[in-house]
C-alpha cells in the first residue's frame, strides 16, 4: 500500500526556501540599507587624511557627488594645504547659463562653480580624458602619470568617502614611490549623495583593481 506522506512535509518544502529567501533580503538588502550599519560596512573603504595637505589637489571626476568633491578641494585651497587643483576635462553637456545664454560645458561648470566658491581660473590644471577606460580611477590615475607637473611630490586626491581607498591603491601604484599620495574624502559618508551606492560593487572593484592595477 502506498503511504500517503504528510500535508506538513509540503509547507516545509515551501516554507524553508521562502524562509532563507526572506533572510538574505533581510542581510543583503535591508540590513545595508540602515546607515549605522553601512558605516561598519563601509569603514575598511575610507581612508580619510583630514590634515591632507600636498602640493596639488586631484578631484576624482565624474559621480553625482562631484560638487562635493568640489567644494572639499576649495576648502583645502582657502586653508593653505594645497596651492594647486588638477581637473578632467569633461565636454558633456551641464546646465544652461543665462548670464552666457547658452547650455555650458561640464568642464565650464566646474570651473565655474570652483570660481563661485572662490577658486580662481588660476588655480585649475584641466587636462583631457584621454578617450575615456573602462577602468575609470585607474584611467584617471595613468593620466595623471603624464599632466602631473614635475614639482608635485604629495598630491592630494579628493574623492567620495567609499572611493577613498580604491583611489589610493590606483594612484600610488600609477605614480610609484615619487608621488606621495594622501587621499582626503569629501564629506561624511552619511551626508553624501553617495550614502546608498552599493558598497558590494565598490568591494567588488576594489578587489578587481587588486589584480589589474
Amino acid at each position: 500500500m502506498t503511504a500517503i506522506g504528510s500535508p506538513h512535509a509540503g509547507v516545509r518544502r515551501f516554507v524553508r526556501p521562502l524562509a532563507a529567501t526572506l533572510a538574505a533580503f533581510l542581510v543583503f538588502a535591508v540590513a545595508p540599507s540602515l546607515m549605522p550599519v553601512r558605516h561598519v560596512l563601509s569603514a575598511p573603504l575610507i581612508v580619510h587624511d583630514q590634515d591632507a595637505r600636498g602640493d596639488a589637489a586631484y578631484v576624482m571626476a565624474g559621480g553625482v557627488a562631484i560638487d562635493e568633491r568640489l567644494r572639499a578641494a576649495a576648502d583645502l585651497v582657502h586653508m593653505g594645504r594645497v596651492p594647486r587643483l588638477y581637473l578632467m576635462r569633461n565636454e558633456g553637456q551641464s546646465d544652461y547659463s543665462f548670464t552666457a545664454q547658452r547650455t555650458r560645458s561640464r568642464t565650464e561648470w566646474m570651473v565655474a562653480y570652483l570660481g563661485w566658491l572662490g577658486v580662481p581660473p588660476d588655480r585649475i590644471t584641466l587636462f583631457d580624458d584621454g578617450g575615456g577606460s573602462r577602468f575609470g580611477s585607474l584611467h584617471e590615475a595613468d593620466l595623471m602619470t603624464r599632466v602631473l607637473a614635475p614639482e608635485v611630490h604629495r598630491l592630494v586626491v579628493v574623492t567620495s568617502p567609499a572611493h577613498t581607498r580604491r583611489s589610493a591603491l590606483a594612484f600610488r601604484r600609477r605614480l610609484g614611490p615619487g608621488v606621495t599620495i594622501t587621499t582626503y574624502a569629501a564629506i561624511d559618508l552619511a551626508n553624501s549623495a553617495e550614502a546608498f551606492a552599493p558598497l558590494w560593487l565598490e568591494y567588488l572593484k576594489l578587489a578587481v583593481y587588486s589584480f589589474v592595477a
